[in-house]
């Protein structure tokens, strides 16, 4: 358990059924989410991007501990494509000694940037 708090990870989570698909819709509800699970009250960056060639928002946070300390560092993208919601996130330790999203955040951004979903469509 000790060690796990010292690996970088990222996660790709696509929402079947989100709640609107009107993109600036999407990302308010799920900062407000945010705010509410972990009590997030400001975030380093949050602005528009592109995601798999689709307009997208990134934003950037960390949570806290228990005891108020800064505890995990976050960088996450969501994007609505084909009445789903895409979110990716990449998340490591907080923390200015081991580095551990900083060191690693430059190829999870690669991957982000690589990232595309297939479509097929379809004769009507």
């Amino acid at each position: 358990a000790q060690c796990f708090k010292y690996i970088a990870s990222m996660t790709f989570e696509i929402d079947q059924h989100p709640d609107t698909l009107v993109l600036e819709d999407y990302f308010t509800s799920a900062v407000a989410a945010l705010q509410e699970d972990y009590g997030i009250t400001a975030t380093s960056k949050s602005a528009s991007c592109m995601l798999s060639g689709n307009r997208a928002y990134q934003i950037e946070f960390y949570t806290r501990d228990e005891r108020g300390n800064p505890d995990r560092s976050y960088m996450q993208y969501y994007t609505l494509i084909d009445k789903k919601g895409y979110i990716i996130s990449y998340t490591g330790p907080f923390s200015n000694w081991e580095n551990v999203f900083s060191h690693n955040k430059g190829d999870a951004q690669r991957m982000i940037d690589s990232f595309e979903v297939e479509r097929i469509y379809e004769v009507v």
